[in-house]
């Protein structure tokens, strides 16, 4: 029996050992000493001494995150820290490592290649500027001393604000302090000041932090004790945490130069005067392209009616069946297209007799919606139709290079700038908004790309001068001289460059009691409706619009923690965290 009580008293010693052993060896701060000086140009000398304990662990020795970038007021907010250095408790060098991680300076102090115990002391001491606040009666220090992010607990933390000149609460010096997690309004265990020597000490501590728990102190400070920055040097600053919001301005004039050296027009006459003929015998859909620099659906079927009235096709106006239907219209080939000069008509006729010389809008839609269509495609034809202007020398062939010249180097200027922004400072709302004005600029400046070469500038004026002769009022037809006489011939004539500029219905305004009916058999409306000019281009615009619509699914495919609630653990400038490696 004595045997058995005395291996009982011996487990449970060892049991205990284990238990206080465990406690003992772990890993902890035993004194955390932050002494802050404020100096009179506003910018701090901060000298933390950190007792260290690794426990029964083997580590290399510790780091330090300081905290230097922040967004505030919509605006990033960099600290400007200098003269870093680390020392041992009786002044030894430590080997250390500096460098920027995220919104932190990290300082990691220790030899890779040696592993120590126990308990260290480390001196950790640097200069840092913008860390006061500025208010219109008094500016404020509003500081984290340890930080939320230390991975071990802190037996003791203290800290020591001194200030150069002494201060009472009688000139506005005011004092706070608050412990905890993150938004505690918990006070700290002691804050007191004295003045000593022309100086004011204020003294703050806090026992027994957990890990990820801080110790924040808040100081009114009255005014004229620090010197605040000027405004030019606010100025300075404001750009230099933001310059990326420069960035839109810097892109913009480096695409500008790009663009005026090879991406814009060549200068024209630079005056519009009427044309009374088409400029170099150029198609409708050639001319539509020109004056707006891209070929569109319209285009296309302007061509259609140019190829009717040139004998190559019929259209037939099919009347609605309801009342709630629509028209429809009906192409009859009259002849083949071998016999045309431009291969982009000799496909547009492919195109639409593909599988027979009879064929409606609304088939032609309902193929290309099936996916049945068979032969050439809108692509061709509006391809086709750029690689003729090219060749006729209206286009440049090369007009592409400047576009990527302009997308490459806006892109390059982006992303450089993006990297060097965020690996210096935190996001804000204005810094977003810059970085999506930038990306505007560059999708926008490869439209504002030119394609056109001298001669294509110089052509394009003279099919302007042809829509401001189509398009103009009557009123104002007396304006022209030498105009040519208004026959039905004259109006056939022009009538599909109308139509490729969108001046069909002024153009028909003016033959209104002069074009009767069709001077060839190119077009057919129902039998027993009276005539009219205007009637007639109505009909051909909605033909326009239901060929548009059958070419198209082809054709796209801080505030101061004195006022507003007061302040809070966590609501300042500093802190950070740390631990061991």
């Amino acid at each position: 029996m004595a045997n058995k009580i005395k291996l009982f008293l011996i487990f449970s010693v060892v049991s205990i050992g284990f238990c206080f052993g465990g406690t003992a060896f772990a890993e902890q701060v035993n004194d955390y000493y932050s002494q802050i000086t404020v100096n009179p140009d506003s910018s701090l000398i901060v000298e933390e001494t950190i007792v260290y304990d690794f426990g029964a662990d083997y580590k290399h020795g510790i780091f330090r995150d300081i905290p230097i970038k922040y967004s505030r007021d919509n605006l990033s907010y960099n600290l400007r820290i200098t003269d870093v250095s680390v020392t041992g408790g009786t002044g030894q060098a430590y080997e250390t490592e500096k460098y920027y991680s995220g919104p932190n300076l990290t300082i990691k102090i220790g030899d890779a290649d040696v592993l120590i115990t126990g308990v260290h002391t480390y001196v950790i001491q640097y200069r840092i500027d913008r860390a006061i606040n500025y208010f219109s009666d008094y500016d404020e220090l509003y500081w984290n001393v340890n930080g939320f992010n230390w991975q071990v607990p802190i037996a003791n933390t203290r800290a020591t604000v001194i200030f150069p000149v002494e201060l009472n609460s009688g000139n506005g010096l005011d004092f706070q302090c608050f412990a905890g997690s993150y938004g505690s309004a918990a006070s700290c265990d002691n804050a007191a000041f004295i003045n000593k020597q022309g100086s004011t000490y204020i003294d703050f501590s806090s026992a027994d932090l957990a890990a990820g728990q801080n110790l924040t102190i808040l100081v009114k400070i009255p005014k004229n004790v620090v010197a605040a920055p000027s405004s030019v040097k606010n100025a300075e600053n404001i750009i230099a945490d933001n310059w990326i919001l420069v960035l839109p301005v810097i892109i913009f004039f480096i695409l500008l130069f790009i663009w005026m050296k090879y991406a814009r027009a060549p200068k024209g006459r630079g005056i519009i005067i009427a044309e009374y003929d088409i400029p170099e015998n150029l198609t409708p859909i050639e001319a539509g392209t020109l004056i707006d620099e891209r070929t569109d659906t319209r285009d296309v079927s302007a061509e259609i009616i140019y190829l009717a009235i040139k004998g190559y096709l019929k259209i037939t106006k099919i009347e609605k069946k309801w009342a709630l239907g629509s028209s429809d219209w009906q192409l009859e080939k009259l002849k083949p297209g071998e016999g045309l000069q431009n291969q982009f008509d000799k496909y547009l006729m492919e195109y639409l007799f593909s599988e027979a010389d009879k064929t409606t809008l609304s088939e032609i839609k309902e193929k290309q919606s099936k996916f049945t269509f068979t032969g050439r495609t809108v692509e061709d034809i509006i391809k086709d139709t750029s690689k003729e202007l090219e060749e006729k020398g209206y286009f440049n062939k090369n007009y592409w290079k400047p576009i990527l010249l302009l997308l490459g180097a806006g892109e390059a200027a982006f992303i450089l700038g993006i990297v060097v922004y965020f690996s210096n400072s935190i996001p804000s709302p204005w810094s977003i908004a810059a970085i999506i004005v930038s990306q505007i600029i560059i999708i926008v400046f490869p439209f504002l790309s030119h394609k056109e070469t001298q001669k294509g500038v110089l052509v394009q004026e003279q099919i302007k001068g042809l829509k401001l002769y189509l398009s103009v009022a009557e009123k104002r037809r007396i304006e022209f001289h030498n105009a040519p006489k208004k026959t039905p011939e004259v109006f056939e004539k022009f009538l599909p460059y109308a139509m490729a500029f969108g001046v069909e219905k002024e153009w028909a305004k003016q033959f209104e009691g002069i074009y009767i009916h069709p001077t060839t058999n190119w077009y057919y409306a129902p039998a027993g409706v009276a005539f009219s000019v205007s009637d007639f281009t109505t009909d051909l615009h909605g033909f326009s619009q239901s060929a548009n619509q059958s070419f198209h699914s082809i054709a796209a495919s801080g505030g101061s923690g004195f006022s507003g609630g007061g302040g809070f653990s966590g609501g300042g400038f500093g802190g950070g965290g740390g631990g061991s490696w």
